[in-house]
Order: C-alpha cells, then sequence, then structure tokens
C-alpha cells in the first residue's frame, strides 16, 4: 500500500511586471512625466517600464529597437495611459477656452469649469498597433484560460493618473500618518524633473485628494543634488532635506527629516511596501479575459 507524504508548501505572491504604454503626442517628456506619476500608485510600480508610442492612431507602435527588451522584462500585464483635457492644452493652450465654452455650465465660472473639465479623459483611437507588438513579442497571455492563443486589444488595461485597485493592478492604499514626500519641480528643466522623477516616482495633481503630500521646495543651487538624485536614486550627502521638509510643514514637524527617512517616502518606496527584495518570480494567476475598463465620460477638445 503506498504510503501517502505530506510536505508543507510556501507560497509568497510577487509585486506584477507591468508595462505602461503612453503617447507622446506633442511633448513626450511631459507625457513621461505623467506616465511615472500613473505607475507611482501601482504596488511595484517602481519596477514597471514605461513605453512610449510614437503617434495618436490606433496602429501607433513602439520603436522597434524597444522590443527586444520588452520581451526580456515578459510583462505580467500591459497598460495604456489615457491622456486627459489637461494635457492636451498643455500642448495647445487654446483648448482651455473651446472646451469651456462647450461644457460648462449654465452661470458656471470658467475658472471652476476649467477645473471640473480638466481631468476628464481624451477619446482614444484604440491600441490595436500595441497590441500586436505585444503578441508577436512576448510569452502568451493566457491566465487560466488555455483556449486563448493571442494577446488582443481588449486585454489592455486603460489606466488614468488617479487609479484606483483594479483586480491584477492593485493600488497601495494611503495610510493616514504617513505622508509622501515629493520635490517642487515646477521651476526645474523638464528633462531633469524626468530624470529625478523616475528615480523617487511622483504624485499627479489628479490623485492628490486622497493623498497627504508633502512637497519639498527645490531652492536655487539645488542643481547639482538634483542630478546626483537623478543618477543614484539616494540624497546626496550634505543636501539638507531636513530644513526643506521644515519649511514645507511650516515647522509642524516633531522631527527633522533624514536622509532615509526621504527615501522611504517617496512615492515610488510607497507603492513597494510590503515588497521584499528576495520575492520569488512567483506570478499569481489572473483571468485576462476580464472587462475592458473603459474610462468615464471620455472628451474631445
Amino acid at each position: 500500500m503506498q504510503q501517502t507524504e505530506y510536505r508543507p508548501v510556501s507560497v509568497r505572491l510577487r509585486a506584477p511586471r507591468v508595462v505602461l504604454a503612453y503617447r507622446t503626442m506633442d511633448d513626450w517628456i511631459h507625457m513621461a512625466r505623467g506616465a511615472i506619476a500613473a505607475i507611482s500608485t501601482m504596488w511595484g510600480g517602481s519596477g514597471a517600464v514605461v513605453l512610449p508610442l510614437l503617434d495618436m492612431s490606433e496602429e501607433a507602435t513602439a520603436a522597434e529597437a524597444l522590443l527586444p527588451l520588452l520581451r526580456l522584462y515578459d510583462p505580467d500585464h500591459v497598460a495604456a495611459l489615457r491622456p486627459t483635457l489637461a494635457d492636451a492644452a498643455h500642448m495647445d493652450p487654446s483648448v482651455v477656452s473651446r472646451v469651456v465654452a462647450r461644457h460648462a455650465a449654465a452661470g458656471e465660472d470658467s475658472d471652476a469649469a476649467w477645473r471640473r473639465l480638466s481631468s476628464e479623459m481624451l477619446q482614444s483611437p484604440g491600441w490595436g498597433g500595441l497590441a500586436d507588438q505585444v503578441d508577436a513579442w512576448c510569452s502568451p497571455f493566457k491566465g487560466v484560460h488555455q483556449d486563448q492563443q493571442r494577446f488582443n486589444a481588449h486585454n489592455i488595461f486603460h489606466m488614468g493618473y488617479a487609479s484606483t485597485s483594479r483586480r491584477s493592478l492593485a493600488t497601495v492604499p494611503a495610510l493616514p500618518g504617513e505622508p509622501l514626500l515629493t520635490l517642487d519641480l515646477s521651476d526645474v528643466d523638464p528633462a531633469v524633473a524626468l530624470m529625478v522623477e523616475s528615480r523617487i516616482g511622483a504624485v499627479h495633481p489628479d490623485a492628490r485628494s486622497h493623498l497627504e503630500v508633502v512637497e519639498l521646495p527645490v531652492r536655487e543651487g539645488d542643481l547639482p543634488a538634483l542630478i546626483h538624485l537623478a543618477i543614484t536614486g539616494k540624497p546626496r550627502a550634505g543636501w539638507d532635506v531636513a530644513s526643506r521638509y521644515d519649511s514645507a510643514v511650516q515647522g509642524t514637524a516633531p522631527t527633522g527629516l533624514t536622509r532615509d527617512a526621504f527615501r522611504t517616502s517617496v512615492p515610488f518606496a510607497h507603492a513597494a511596501r510590503w515588497r521584499r527584495a528576495d520575492e520569488p518570480c512567483l506570478a499569481a494567476v489572473t483571468d485576462h479575459h476580464r472587462q475592458r475598463h473603459e474610462p468615464r465620460n471620455p472628451v474631445s477638445p
């Protein structure tokens, strides 16, 4: 009679490998910064790949040189960032007056109307070109449905800047009393700002309503420290982040901010919460025949 043997099995889930595609529109740096802000809300977002698509058509594709790297990354999920009216207005300021004139409510102030409308998503031409590339270059996305043979456009998640938890693309909850630290990069060269945010993450204005964000001021002469942060991911020795924090919270902080505390409080550190460096590469089984998440009230400028 065969003896039954019982052995303990330990299973841990790792953060999913996610590719987030974005359309470059007329300012790829602006859109790339928005994509980084979007992935900063996702669990493990600091390890995600941001993939630019070169035009606004349904057949828009990524550069051929990036596809071998896409295959090497072997993503679990592919998402696409939907641009907003605010993005369109960044490229063409006349969008503001046209949208307000068309969609403002009766008696609504123009500034109030724009604040209400600016986060609305633009109509999208679709993602067929990207889906074809993923299907050709990446492992089959079959999930629990072994009859699925192709990766199609409906398998792509739609993401916004203020995303909430949606099955596999889970967002990290904001806990009270644990603010996210960012830098005020509004007066910094956009290319440098992109370099910095690619290291520490970012918080988009549309996502701030449910977060406690402390934005540290950046002063004249900080460029060497910012470049050091962009290259190493760590604040430079001697960079006085404590006084910046005290200034941002107007002296209400109980203790000064250390460099290590800064590193563990930025958006990407928040997204990496509950993640261990030695986690095995064991992906969660997910259903890839999910319903497509359509954006709310898509509009056009």
